[in-house]
């Protein structure tokens, strides 16, 4: 028997996962009772999601006589393409999921004169490529939410600080693009999770730290405040690489390998 759980633009949370499967073998269905050697969990994504996310779920053991296992959009588009016939439903959904595909996709095919059509679909297309750039130490991506309207941010080269520094900070490498204006895009140096009584300090040794690896490809952001999360510097320049007005995604990942060389010279000076 499959237990589907099926998600779209969301994500599990509240671990509702664990509890439909509790709901299901403890027989709380019009099902009744169903074996847990009978039962296995879908996770069903057609919407875009990180591939940690991917791996959490399928990892996700506990109280589960098996995990669920994610069946994502391009494997369902895999199933739909067998059918041959002619009902409406099937045909129009199958084309709403192609179009889905298509505009993830996009951004291999970005252009540099077109850079404010690029769609959230695409940027999220490109995050999930980079995603599975394991040589860059991928942290994966999400929407942070702000006054402004939020971004999209990509983690990448994270730092957990030693004591001496914080208890529970971390210093990373995030890509943030304006989800409203989404020709707004920046690669940050950030300070993450800072305790209070380190803010000011981190603050400024950070900053000194980032600018004195940086050697000019790093600078001083415009504004620079104390909280909890922190940017002390900005990549000076695109990161976004092009060939012949063309998206370069090869190049563009050594502009991100390099913004993590830096990085990692700065979490070797000394304060």
């Amino acid at each position: 028997m499959l237990l589907i759980e099926d998600k779209t633009g969301t994500s599990d949370h509240g671990g509702q996962l664990k509890r439909y499967y509790d709901h299901v073998v403890g027989g709380r269905t019009k099902l009744k009772s169903v074996a847990n050697e009978c039962l296995y969990p879908i996770y069903l994504k057609t919407g875009n999601q990180p591939l940690s996310k991917d791996r959490r779920i399928e990892r996700a053991t506990d109280g589960l006589h098996r995990p669920y296992k994610v069946f994502n959009r391009q494997e369902f588009l895999e199933v739909l393409d067998t059918y041959r016939g002619e009902h409406p439903i099937v045909r129009d959904y199958r084309a709403h999921l192609r179009g889905k595909e298509c505009r993830t996709n996009a951004w291999t095919a970005w252009k540099e004169e077109d850079r404010e059509k690029w769609s959230r679909d695409s940027w999220e297309g490109l995050y999930m490529e980079l995603d599975k750039q394991t040589s860059l130490r991928p942290k994966g991506w999400r929407t942070v939410p702000n006054p402004a309207g939020g971004f999209l941010a990509f983690l990448w080269n994270w730092i957990n600080l030693d004591e001496a520094d914080s208890k529970k900070a971390s210093v990373t490498l995030c890509l943030e693009v304006n989800i409203k204006h989404m020709d707004r895009q920046k690669l940050c140096f950030k300070l993450i999770d800072v305790d209070k009584p380190h803010r000011s300090q981190l603050k400024e040794q950070w900053k000194r730290r980032v600018l004195e690896a940086g050697e000019g490809k790093a600078v001083r952001p415009r504004v620079l405040r104390a909280g909890n999360t922190m940017t002390v510097g900005h990549w000076e320049g695109d990161w976004i690489a092009f060939s012949n007005g063309s998206f370069d995604f090869n190049a563009t990942v050594v502009n991100l390998k390099k913004a993590g060389r830096i990085l990692d010279r700065a979490a070797r000076l000394r304060n």
